[in-house]
């Protein structure tokens, strides 16, 4: 028997033949299109629904949340409470979900209550009633946590910095704000309704458990929606803030929340993969540049990191933190220098590598599974992209060079591009 030398690290590899597998697409009636991804090896299966109803599709970029939130508290015919009776007794759940673009509405079930839960996910998008007494409610919810967050400079920085990059009446940087909820009123829920979810385009994506006869369940359930109107977005002009360094005042803050970035490429550019390694490099695990600096050297945070936020339509970067009060300018400076280092310094190939390695088993964690790979197929598809996306994706990680890097850094770290914001004792 062979006996191993645990002192020694195991050998370390590139992903080779990256094959995807390809969702099963049922076409119902109506046209809706359905992306199957099935395992014999699970018992549970998720259904869910996407619509283009994100908050960018209504002048009050708020009302599409709440009208979200709202499908599964009551329907013509069901209660909230019967709705919620229903659901537990058979260990299921329901969701909603919105961003600036898209909508969401899942259900979670046992494979084996599929046809006994199915009909009340059907019911929720086909019957909502938005009674008034759940939207008086959920208003008061809503009221009561923006008056909370709204003292948390974490909070604050997260819904404030979007409005540098694009402005305060953009629907990718509108802050949230009480007056906003306090507009919204019922009979523009039920418009809303009416036109984003009863009569639009949609799609749906299925995951988990083989289920046999699922096509004639889809079918049962949704092949009667109308699946007729296409969602019709006019773009808005981005008013990005003339100044580009600002801070907001908490006099009794112990920590500063920091957040710099810049308008970014979306997935679709081809600069977007080489970046997104640069992007992990730089702050994107827990041995990046920024962590090594700022937490482990200086001790200025228990946390620090960067990232990508992608939308339909745009896409920005961001490094984020929150640092003690008393060391939040010599951090900002400690960032700025990493950026300046990328820029006129080539990495080793020791960390070249290792990121290469970071990147990758990300990568293969993300398809562990019918469920995660459902996720992965939904960010591109949504994209107006296809899983060849992920194996381009992974031969331009692993061909990309330090040189590439340097590059990139001196192409997109400008300074004068980014934005800057603290909130707190500053």
């Amino acid at each position: 028997m062979e006996i191993i030398d645990r002192k020694i690290s195991p050998k370390i590899y590139d992903i080779q033949d990256f094959i995807l597998t390809e969702p099963k697409n049922i076409t119902l009636s109506n046209n809706v299109n359905a992306f199957v991804f099935s395992s014999e090896n699970h018992e549970v299966v998720k259904i869910e629904l996407i619509f283009k109803a994100g908050s960018k599709y209504h002048k009050n970029f708020r009302l599409p949340l709440l009208a979200n939130k709202l499908l599964t508290e009551g329907t013509t015919n069901f209660s909230s409470e019967e709705i919620a009776d229903k659901i537990e007794f058979y260990g299921a759940s329901l969701q909603t979900n919105i961003s600036n673009d898209f909508a969401f509405v899942s259900l979670t079930t046992l494979s084996k209550y599929l046809e006994q839960t199915l009909p009340i996910l059907a019911e929720i998008v086909n019957n909502s009633a938005f009674h008034q007494k759940e939207i008086d409610l959920f208003l008061s919810k809503k009221t009561q946590e923006l008056s909370i967050n709204s003292q948390r400079v974490d909070f604050t920085v997260r819904n404030i910095f979007p409005s540098l990059i694009y402005g305060n009446e953009h629907p990718y940087g509108r802050p949230q704000i009480i007056e906003d909820f306090q507009k919204i009123v019922r009979e523009d829920l039920i418009e809303f309704y009416n036109e984003f979810y009863r009569n639009n385009k949609f799609q749906i994506i299925i995951s988990g458990s083989k289920i046999n006869g699922l096509e004639l369940l889809l079918e049962n359930n949704f092949g009667k929606m109308a699946n007729r109107n296409e969602s019709i977005y006019q773009a808005m002009e981005c008013r990005p803030a003339k100044e580009k360094k600002q801070a907001i005042m908490f006099p009794e803050a112990v920590q500063n929340a920091v957040r710099i970035g810049r308008p970014w490429v979306g997935r679709k550019h081809k600069d977007f993969a080489k970046l997104t390694f640069l992007n992990t490099l730089l702050g994107g695990y827990f041995g990046s540049r920024l962590m090594m600096n700022i937490r482990e050297d200086k001790g200025f945070t228990y946390g620090i990191g960067s990232g990508i936020s992608t939308m339909e339509d745009s896409s920005f970067m961001f490094i984020s933190s929150e640092v003690k009060t008393e060391n939040t300018k010599e951090a900002v400076k400690e960032i700025y220098k990493e950026l300046q280092k990328l820029k006129n310094t080539k990495i080793s190939e020791d960390e070249l590598n290792l990121v290469k390695t970071v990147i990758q088993g990300s990568i293969q964690r993300g398809f562990d599974g019918p469920f995660a790979t459902a996720d992965r197929f939904k960010e591109i598809t949504l994209s107006g992209l296809n899983m060849k996306y992920y194996t381009n994706f992974i031969n331009e990680i692993k061909t990309t060079t330090a040189m590439d890097l340097m590059a990139l850094s001196k192409k997109y770290f400008v300074f004068d591009a980014f934005y800057e914001l603290i909130v707190g004792k500053y």
